[in-house]
């Protein structure tokens, strides 16, 4: 009852908004999406290249064209430096724009990259004030590996073979997987994404306006991933990938000076034509109980949502004004069931239904009134609503079958809800012209099913100082404490899944938080601005006994912007990030086992995590006649440190017995070694106007990757066979990649 009242308050806000549209047809205020600016869309556009976009000049152009040469070099892993970018070499077209504006009209249309993996291409039409179109074509590469190996004759519906004489031959003893590991054959993992957009509004009347979007994506190509027989049992191989997703959205508005009310349908598709993984078992060529000869695993299936929502907005009076967005979707699945079991050996146990008959139903809303009573004062008050409400038959079946080798217990499903509530009200003082001053609460409920507690509620306070509008100097203070509690709690949910009953899950666990930054900004003189921030934040979940107990996170950032002359700019920015945490853990045996309830199993690991960033950039812009010149530096350095720590009177490492009277000696913890990652890039470019339409240039890009991790490393990783593992042989490899280019740029 509760729901359907806010229902209807939400729609009745929303009529009063379109009939006061409807009624004040004499508005004299712009309408709201109305086209009244005829600059094409930079929303979408590429990232940025070593060789930038032809500077505008005071001469309106019509068109653009960037040509030329580009050759590249790599020391190292060559598919990480051209993970997502396509910088072969040879010759390119790329910056080809062209653009044609009348009074009423404008064209646009550019192209990227042309021919290569990254190619992007888009256009544009409008009639001002009454139609826009766009369309844009887009291409992502993703190279992950080019030197990886697998056993397996990958095939593209995702079946993964091995040859039968090396199964029966390992099988038997006749042969084992050291001699014929090296009959693994090289792959590429490498997927391309390609989207399609097209977007399309219409203004009807100068009240109403018709929105059209869809929007394409299709990717295929091979990824790398682990399939595997168990926990101790994995094995890499590329993997194949072919799948699409669809979305589409319509919306009406309208819209005057009073109010705006939007009705609009969301709609999204996702089909993907490999539905499961079946691969061979390198070691076994006939299935027995504990041992399949063949494996399988499912893929994301394919699936749908559709949405429809109302927005509206009308004005009070008072300097007032409430708003109100309603959503509500549907979302099915019904891929077809995989058996529960491949392996012959087993009696697979019967499926209550064939397909997954999957569907969940979503309400959102959100209703918004703030209001200004006086020009020192503001007010903000909002309500949200989500719940998520599944609508899937419970399956239940006889015994699981845990990967293909053993039956294991009866299971059922349990449906996933979760319903959150949020309250939000803000105000803000102005006592004097540059500065305000803020407060605001937030009261959180969320309500879950089958989780530890069953409610959690959370209570927010923030305060804030504001000072900006002057030249010479801003600043935001922001500060903000919150405790979050739960409430109808089941612990015993935890043992019944063989799970220690004082672990607590951090996502509803409770928690204290603390927040804080500021930002600073100086600009003694128009030429020089300096910039400053900083930011802290401490979790603590002193209730949580296993799983996170703590976690904290700061950073800052000092930079500095120089103009010593109309043609010169010089930036440089330092950040610097630090995140750590504690957790806590005990290794011991599922129940009756005794080492589950031992406490001198306990373990802890204390993770800190560092990065430092530094950006600049240096521009001489005819600084030499009829020459752009452009720096540009950046630099990520990271560093991850682990240290484990034991409990009191630990026993859960081993010892050795050695020397006179053969005593015994505890091993102590070996420490891993810090991972450290460092990301180096440089860039320059040149162009010189031989005329003002007429550029020649070049650009150069340096990028240096240097990695040490403790795990995905060479010297770990020096082959494809270990005792619990195949691998591909993909690992963090460094490189040295550079790539010149020397084009010609032609505007007309």
């Amino acid at each position: 009852m509760r729901t359907r009242m806010m229902i209807l308050i939400g729609a009745l806000l929303l009529v009063s908004a379109a009939l006061a549209a409807a009624q004040d047809s004499g508005a004299t205020l712009p309408v709201a999406n109305a086209q009244t600016t005829v600059k094409a869309p930079t929303q979408g556009a590429p990232a940025a290249r070593p060789s930038p976009d032809i500077p505008v000049t005071s001469t309106p152009r019509l068109g653009t064209v960037d040509f030329g040469f580009r050759g590249s070099s790599v020391d190292g892993d060559a598919s990480r430096y051209y993970r997502f970018k396509d910088w072969r070499e040879g010759g390119y077209l790329s910056g080809l724009r062209f653009e044609n504006v009348t009074e009423n009209t404008l064209w646009h249309a550019e192209a990227n990259n042309v021919g290569y993996r990254d190619q992007r291409y888009f256009a544009e039409f409008q009639s001002i004030g009454k139609l826009k179109v766009d369309g844009e074509w887009n291409e992502i590469p993703l190279f992950i590996s080019d030197d990886t190996k697998t056993l397996y004759t990958v095939s593209k519906n995702g079946v993964f073979t091995i040859d039968d004489t090396i199964q029966k031959g390992i099988e038997s003893g006749a042969t084992t997987l050291n001699n014929v590991i090296g009959q693994a054959a090289l792959f590429n993992a490498r997927t391309q994404r390609d989207t399609a957009l097209f977007n399309l509004t219409y203004t009807a009347s100068r009240d109403v306006d018709l929105k059209f979007a869809v929007r394409n994506s299709m990717r295929d190509g091979y990824n790398l991933q682990s399939l595997n027989f168990g926990f101790s049992n994995t094995i890499e191989s590329e993997v194949p990938l072919n799948d699409r997703t669809t979305d589409v959205k319509a919306a009406i508005e309208f819209a005057n000076a009073k109010g705006l009310l939007s009705i609009g349908y969301n709609g999204s598709w996702y089909d993907n034509t490999i539905n499961a993984y079946r691969f061979d078992n390198p070691l076994r060529y006939t299935d027995i109980v504990g041992g399949p000869s063949v494996g399988q695993m499912s893929t994301w299936p394919s699936n749908n949502m559709q949405t429809v929502n109302l927005n509206g907005r009308y004005g009070l009076p008072g300097h007032t004004r409430a708003s109100a967005s309603i959503s509500v979707g549907n979302s099915t699945q019904n891929q077809s069931l995989l058996p529960a079991t491949v392996n012959t050996a087993l009696v697979a146990p019967v499926l209550e239904r064939s397909s997954a008959e999957a569907e969940a139903r979503t309400l959102s809303m959100v209703y918004t009134i703030n209001s200004r009573p006086s020009e020192y004062l503001w007010l903000n008050a909002k309500y949200r609503y989500y719940d998520y409400d599944t609508r899937t038959p419970s399956f239940f079946i006889s015994s699981m079958v845990v990967a293909d080798n053993t039956l294991g217990a009866a299971k059922e499903t349990e449906p996933f809800d979760i319903k959150r509530q949020t309250v939000d009200l803000d105000a803000s003082y102005t006592p004097f012209q540059f500065a305000s001053l803020n407060v605001g609460y937030t009261h959180e409920e969320g309500d879950r099913t089958f989780r530890i507690y069953e409610k959690t509620g959370e209570n927010i306070v923030r305060a804030s100082i504001d000072s900006t509008g002057n030249q010479y100097f801003t600043v935001r203070a922001v500060v903000e404490k919150s405790s979050r509690t739960g409430s109808g709690e089941d612990f015993e949910m935890l043992a019944e899944i063989a799970e220690q009953t004082a672990l607590r899950h951090f996502d509803i666990a409770n928690r204290d938080r603390t927040r804080s930054s500021v930002i600073v900004t100086v600009t003694p003189v128009a030429s020089v601005g300096f910039n400053a921030t900083a930011a802290t934040g401490h979790d603590d979940y002193s209730e949580s006994y296993f799983g996170l107990r703590d976690n904290k996170n700061n950073s800052y950032s000092l930079g500095v912007d120089l103009v010593p002359r109309d043609t010169v700019t010089f930036g440089v920015q330092y950040v610097h990030e630090k995140y750590t945490a504690v957790q806590w853990s005990r290794t011991s045996n599922p129940l009756p086992s005794p080492s589950f309830n031992d406490p001198s199993r306990d373990w802890g690991i204390d993770s800190n995590d560092k990065v430092d960033t530094v950006t600049a950039n240096l521009d001489f812009i005819k600084t030499i006649p009829k020459t752009d010149i452009r720096f540009g530096f950046d630099l990520s350095d990271g560093k991850s440190t682990y240290v484990y720590n034991l409990g009191p009177n630990s026993t859960i490492l081993t010892g050795v017995n050695y020397g006179p009277g053969n005593v015994f000696n505890p091993i102590p913890v070996v420490q891993l070694a810090p991972n450290r990652t460092k990301l180096t890039t440089g860039r320059a470019d040149v162009q010189y106007f031989v005329r003002a339409n007429v550029a020649l240039g070049g650009g150069y890009w340096y990028e240096q990757y240097r990695s040490q991790d403790f795990s995905l490393n060479g010297t770990t990783i020096n082959q494809l066979n270990l005792p619990s593992a195949i691998l591909s042989g993909y690992y963090y490899r460094p490189y040295t990649g550079q790539t010149v280019w020397l084009r010609m740029s032609y505007l007309w």
